[in-house]
């Protein structure tokens, strides 16, 4: 393993624009792995991955059941499946009942990087329409790690962020403080 911490995205409507912009700011060199999950539309998730390869100089792929996590690269969690961690290393995918409406559900996610990461995980909760990612971001940051949501005037779906803000998440950083504070990890 030749990287310390594991950056985690979460986000619905309206965060697709803010990930393209964080991942075509970041270097060909960027040594963390970085796992993307969000509330997509069945059967998008080939054209999203088509579309995010486009701005970034890392590799964009989807997550398989048992894969283990590789330096520099990007994961996007499958459609209609939550993604864990079994280990620091490795995914597991789930077909456990949907979690708000969603599956894959953020909550479910960044719940499992929380007790496995603890103050290694560095997670941002992005725009979105409900309040999926918020219980997962509010264990991260009891866990000392790195919680960061969108500031929510500048999403264009505010529940989500909204939600996190009301649970006590403290860090609400504007997309060019989340890229800043990337690029400085």
């Amino acid at each position: 393993m030749s990287y310390n911490k594991l950056i985690v995205i979460g986000g619905s409507a309206g965060s697709l624009l803010v990930i393209k912009q964080i991942l075509k700011a970041l270097p060909g060199n960027f040594v963390y792995p970085i796992v993307v999950v969000l509330h997509l539309y069945h059967g998008s998730e080939t054209s999203v991955i088509q579309y995010l390869n486009k701005y970034t100089r890392l590799e964009v792929r989807s997550i398989l059941d048992k894969e283990i996590i590789q330096s520099g690269n990007i994961y996007l969690a499958p459609d209609n499946y939550h993604v864990l961690l079994e280990t620091k290393q490795q995914f597991a995918l789930s077909c456990d009942a949907p979690l708000h409406f969603c599956r894959p559900a953020i909550d479910v996610f960044f719940t499992s990087v929380a007790d496995i990461w603890q103050d290694n995980a560095i997670a941002i909760l992005l725009s979105g329409a409900n309040q999926d990612g918020a219980q997962g971001l509010l264990h991260i940051q009891k866990l000392q790690g790195t919680a960061i949501v969108q500031q929510p005037e500048t999403a264009e779906a505010k529940k989500m962020p909204k939600s996190a803000v009301a649970l006590g998440v403290q860090k609400q950083y504007k997309p060019q403080q989340i890229i800043d504070y990337l690029l400085s990890a």
